[in-house]
């Protein structure tokens, strides 16, 4: 499978429930970094390494030919799986992961044009949406805040050896899933996360999905395709805190055939099937729900200046800015852990890492500074402030950016002028006595031969030092 993403991990963090917490030891940061724009993940089931890794080359080939990009192996592994409890051996699992510098935005196109759009149906949405920029961050003022597209293929076959579905084939709900095909299936698609994707009107909150993709024409389903579905869900884990539990609104539009234990097992969604060709009513991409939703709330953290000098001084300011209609309640604002993981010589040197307000009025802002210390030369990365405040009687968590700092490392230059002072008057005597009394001459001319020298190599110092090397 080969993924193009641009933020993705942003959209999977603010997806966690209210509450959940992040692994220790899993830096976040660290990952967004290292988070390759465009990967290539292929997987063997009990295939050695050595063979999986010769085999993907292949594969790796053929999707830098259609992409016109440059993959390169990334990283080879077998992880170890944990025996199950029944007599059945766990399989060898050999990954292949392959990566290239490649954006999103240069690749969107490449991944659309993959679709069958031959058949119509679904298809003409997707191209619409992306026609509109609503499938590619940064494109247009509508556009997704992360962003992913995907292609690649599965062999069914292997995988229900070991992921069996005879429950869901008794049941016949895998045909609302998969189709029933023996060849390698081929998967085409895309993931666009909004933060800010759902119109609230008073009392009441509404995901239209084609006001999102700016899709204005008329949507049918294909009458060529397999299968057609719109499946759309509302639930206490996509609204954090604010819903209630068990809080939650299901809708799907199906060309399949719904069974009578297909019927049973849906019956908490509502189910509308239609013949395939059909026209799809726009209300079938609208859902409807009510709960009290996270404010519009923007947190920055910036540090001043972004390059400092060796145990220098930094001044680090966080703004929390209310940008809804609503009031934000009893906000607190914590940044102590903006240090977390450097040593003690990196310091807080004055003022305050929490702050707390009663209210935040929309529209309003406020700001906490505070002073840091820091130590030897490097990046510093200031971990982001945590905000919490209520809102409608429900608790929220919005986090700030990080915030990076460049400490340059110290100059020779001072200390060598400063040896060669105290040092010139005894070293030019002792040269008298072999030189003639041309000491002080031979000894300006190899010092100003030896500081051009040094300063030449503090010259280049400093540009790698600048580019980040």
């Amino acid at each position: 499978m080969m993924v193009s993403q641009d933020s993705i991990l942003d959209a999977v963090i603010d997806a966690l429930p209210e509450g959940a917490d992040i692994p220790e030891g899993l830096d976040v940061d660290s990952i967004r970094n290292l988070l390759p724009p465009t990967a290539l993940v292929v997987v063997y089931l009990d295939v050695p390494s050595e063979l999986a890794e010769e085999k993907a080359e292949a594969i790796s080939s053929a999707f830098s030919d259609a992409f016109g990009i440059g993959l390169r192996r990334m990283i080879a592994l077998s992880p170890p799986l944990p025996e199950s409890d029944g007599a059945e051996r766990a399989p060898l699992v050999s990954i292949v992961v392959y990566e290239a510098p490649d954006e999103l935005a240069d690749l969107s196109e490449a991944f659309i044009d993959l679709l069958p759009a031959d058949r119509g149906g679904l298809v003409e949405l997707m191209e619409e949406a992306h026609e509109r920029g609503r499938l590619t961050p940064g494109v247009a003022s509508g556009s997704p805040d992360c962003a992913a597209m995907f292609t690649g293929f599965v062999n069914l076959a292997t995988l229900g050896e070991y992921l069996p579905l005879e429950e869901l084939d008794r049941l016949n709900v895998s045909r609302l899933i998969l189709p029933s095909i023996d060849a390698p299936l081929g998967l085409t698609g895309a993931v666009s996360y909004w933060k800010r994707g759902i119109q609230s009107p008073p009392g009441a909150h509404t995901f239209d999905m084609l006001r999102l993709l700016g899709v204005e024409s008329p949507v049918s389903f294909s009458s060529d395709a397999d299968m057609s579905n719109v499946f759309m869900i509302a639930t206490n884990l996509t609204l954090g805190a604010g819903m209630d539990k068990g809080d939650y609104a299901v809708t799907l539009t199906t060309t399949t055939p719904l069974t009578e234990a297909v019927q049973g097992v849906a019956q908490w969604m509502t189910v509308t099937e239609l013949p395939p060709g059909a026209l799809v009513d726009p209300s079938h991409f609208r859902i409807d729900l009510s709960g009290v939703m996270p404010l519009n709330v923007a947190v920055s953290k910036q540090a001043s200046p972004m390059e400092a000098s060796r145990n220098g001084e930094v001044q680090v300011t966080v703004t929390v800015r209310n940008d809804d209609d609503h009031q934000m309640m009893e906000v607190a604002l914590d940044d102590g852990d903006a240090l977390l993981g450097y040593p003690t010589s990196t310091s807080v040197a004055s003022g305050s890492t929490g702050a707390a307000w009663a209210v935040i009025h929309p529209g309003e802002s406020k700001s906490l500074t505070y002073t840091v210390k820091l130590g030897s030369s490097g990046v510093y990365t200031l971990r982001p402030a945590a905000v919490r405040y209520v809102h409608g009687g429900k608790a929220f968590s919005q986090d700030s950016n990080p915030a990076e700092v460049r400490v340059s490392r110290p100059s020779a230059l001072p200390f060598v002028a400063e040896a060669v002072a105290s040092t010139w008057s005894s070293t030019s005597r002792a040269l008298d006595g072999f030189t003639g009394g041309n000491g002080s001459s031979i000894l300006m001319a190899s010092t100003a031969a030896w500081a051009a020298a040094l300063a030449f190599m503090e010259y280049r110092g400093f540009r790698k030092w600048l580019s980040g090397g």
